[in-house]
């Protein structure tokens, strides 16, 4: 008898520990769980603050691309009207030296008259 009392003591004792052991194991599987949802919360966030950025960059190289387009079409905008100007420097160069051919006809003619 007494054998069993001892037995059902320590078969009592060795349920509160087990019950005990279930209780921490309760315990720490809810901290882990709170842990895993803090955690899912913090990458959901990151993962919202990178949408933005990779936003903000795509907007950042539309316009870089839209500037340098503008700025390619100022250079060939620009690069047109030099070659205007050039023609016309050209033209008025052409236009002067014939001037000038004329004029010194004129006076060799002159200086011949005279000469007579």
């Amino acid at each position: 008898l007494a054998s069993l009392e001892r037995q059902r003591r320590e078969n009592e004792e060795a349920r509160e520990e087990m019950s005990d052991e279930f209780h921490d194991g309760e315990y720490k599987m809810q901290d882990l769980e709170k842990d895993i949802a803090a955690q899912q919360e913090r990458v959901d966030e990151l993962r919202e603050k990178l949408a933005e950025y990779e936003k903000k960059d795509e907007q950042m190289a539309s316009e870089l691309d839209e500037d340098a387009r503008m700025v390619a079409n100022e250079r060939q905008r620009r690069e047109m009207a030099l070659e205007a100007l050039q023609t016309e420097v050209y033209a008025q160069q052409s236009i002067h030296d014939e001037a000038q051919s004329q004029l010194e006809e004129v006076q060799r003619r002159r200086a011949s008259m005279e000469a007579k």
